[in-house]
């Protein structure tokens, strides 16, 4: 394969996405002021190819398919498209999300001149109700990012299924980057009942936070031998449990509300190299975290406190 080189490359990967691709495609096509750009569907080992969508919009833009051998999952599809691809700037769009307007290329492409990353806000989209995400650090939606860190860090997605896209960033974050954040809405996340990985099914989402530990302590691990700043551990393992203590205050009464303590234990060991933490930390992250469920409407009831939380996940046998 030859990689015509341009400006930036927008990486989808694509599993079964016949029904959803033509849409963000769609957007994509409207792009006004755009920096040139390539865009690679990753097909990861669908029933079907996307030649369909490459003829059609290949009279709009460059687009070509990428057809991995094995299944991947989403990680393992962005991570072959960043492997396969050379341009001096990357982002990945979902096969099920869109570009907000017709200028969110444009305003990415500007923000990030002298960055490593950019972070713009962006919708989530939920049973008919948007919500706003403001400077959202750990998504991949509605991001932008200089190859050449990412090269010089030797950062890349890693091997697991859940919650890569969240390691991925927080590694990123851990090796301080150059960051510039837009106040612009750049993506729409549509959250889709359809997918697996976004489905309603609470069992499923409860089994995908093992994956949000494992890519934290993943993150933490990785940007120390990197030469990452040690001290900032106890930081992200304190904000990652204040996100596990409010799952957990979402799931009470359900069977598999246990399985979130002993997630949670894969993160205690980082927690515990500094308990005394600043309290206005603690604060902080709770306050964000109550302001973002406010807003998704989520319900809970706080039974128990974060400090109870944590003896409870220390003591989990």
């Amino acid at each position: 394969m030859i990689c015509i080189k341009t400006d930036l490359d927008i990486i989808i990967p694509c599993y079964n996405a016949k029904e959803t691709l033509f849409y963000t495609l769609a957007s994509i096509s409207t792009q006004k002021q755009a920096p040139s750009f390539k865009v690679y569907l990753v097909n990861d080992k669908s029933k079907y190819d996307y030649q369909e969508e490459v003829n059609h919009f290949s009279n709009y833009f460059s687009i070509e398919e990428i057809k991995l051998d094995t299944n991947q999952g989403p990680g393992g599809a962005r991570k072959e498209g960043i492997l396969r691809t050379n341009s001096p700037y990357l982002m990945f769009i979902d096969s099920d999300d869109i570009l907000y307007d017709c200028l969110s290329l444009h305003h990415l492409y500007q923000a990030i001149q002298g960055y490593d990353i950019c972070i713009s806000n962006f919708i989530l989209e939920r049973d008919g109700v948007r919500v706003v995400k403001e400077r959202n650090k750990v998504w991949l939606h509605g991001k932008i990012y200089n190859r050449e860190f990412l090269t010089k860090h030797n950062i890349n997605f890693n091997n697991t299924r859940a919650n890569e896209d969240n390691g991925f960033n927080r590694l990123i974050l851990l090796l301080n980057p150059k960051i510039r954040y837009l106040n612009n809405i750049t993506y729409v996340y549509k959250e889709n009942e359809k997918s697996i990985t976004r489905s309603n099914n609470r069992n499923y989402k409860i089994a995908g936070l093992e994956g949000f530990c494992i890519n934290m302590k993943w993150a933490i691990d990785e940007s120390i031998k990197r030469g990452g700043d040690k001290a900032v551990a106890p930081y992200l393992a304190t904000s990652s449990l204040i996100s596990m203590y409010y799952d957990y205050l979402y799931t009470r009464g359900e069977p598999n509300n246990k399985d979130i303590l002993k997630f949670s234990k894969i993160l205690i060991r980082y927690y515990k190299e500094n308990e005394n933490l600043p309290e206005k930390f603690l604060q902080e992250c709770i306050k964000y975290k109550e302001e973002d469920l406010a807003k998704e409407k989520k319900e809970y009831k706080k039974d128990i406190t974060f400090k109870d939380f944590i003896n409870e996940v220390i003591n989990y046998d």
